[in-house]
């Protein structure tokens, strides 16, 4: 079936007879507008360049504006002035001109309790010693039974790791002013112990003083501990 105006109708479908002029005209048609529409998205993206390099520049004046205002008023207030951009955590400025670290309160307290800590235990420590000079005040060395003496030789037998770092037996020696050359020619602290038992009065409060002056707070503390248990045991018998 033929229809007025070039339109066939075949079942129900309609179908345009287009001329090949028209086709032409509608395809330069829409090549005009695909070059319009990149044309125009070009543009906007020169202008979006555009603010975005304005914004990068006024940035940088900003920052400088704001840096200018902050030394003046630094400098108005006596203070010095600091260049905080890459460096907030390390310095705060104070009105006396004084630059500070932020957490300046916390390393005082930092430190104050460490040194109320070594203190505490420097006093526990005199305490220790005195209470056990004070309970073997009448013990002489050759009143020390094998054990005690045997942790003794243990304790103190040990060579230093370097020197001045951990003092031994012959440092002990030199204490009660022993000759070197006899010093060398022993094996350890028993041969130190029988000297001093066999040529001198030596008290168990003198030995704990010379393990005390030659810094070994360790053997100090351990020895006058069983020391103090070996008095308790005496004391209890004794009742």
């Amino acid at each position: 079936m033929q229809s007025a105006g070039g339109v066939w109708k075949d079942f129900g479908q309609h179908y345009i007879d287009w001329e090949p002029g028209t086709i032409s005209a509608i395809v330069v048609a829409v090549i005009v507008l695909i070059i319009a529409a990149a044309c125009i998205a070009k543009k906007w993206e020169c202008r979006m360049c555009y603010w975005e390099t304005q914004e990068i520049r006024e940035e940088p004046e900003k920052q400088d504006l704001g840096m200018i205002e902050q030394a003046g008023s630094q400098l108005l207030h006596g203070g010095q002035i600091h260049d905080n951009s890459n460096h907030e955590d390390e310095f705060i400025v104070t009105t006396d001109g004084a630059a500070a670290p932020p957490d300046d309160e916390g390393a005082r307290c930092s430190a104050q309790e460490s040194q109320n800590e070594q203190a505490a235990k420097r006093h526990k420590y005199l305490d220790l010693k005195k209470e056990a000079q004070e309970a073997t005040a009448d013990m002489k060395l050759e009143d020390l039974d094998h054990n005690k003496r045997e942790d003794l030789a243990e304790q103190l037998h040990r060579e230093p790791s370097a020197p001045g770092v951990l003092k031994n037996w012959r440092h002990f020696a030199c204490y009660f002013k022993i000759n070197n050359k006899q010093i060398n020619n022993w094996q350890g602290m028993k041969n130190v112990l029988d000297y001093l038992e066999s040529s001198t009065h030596i008290t168990v409060p003198d030995i704990i003083e010379a393990i005390d002056s030659i810094g070994r707070v360790d053997v100090v503390e351990s020895f006058c501990q069983s020391l103090l248990e070996m008095r308790s045991t005496i004391d209890s018998d004794n009742m």
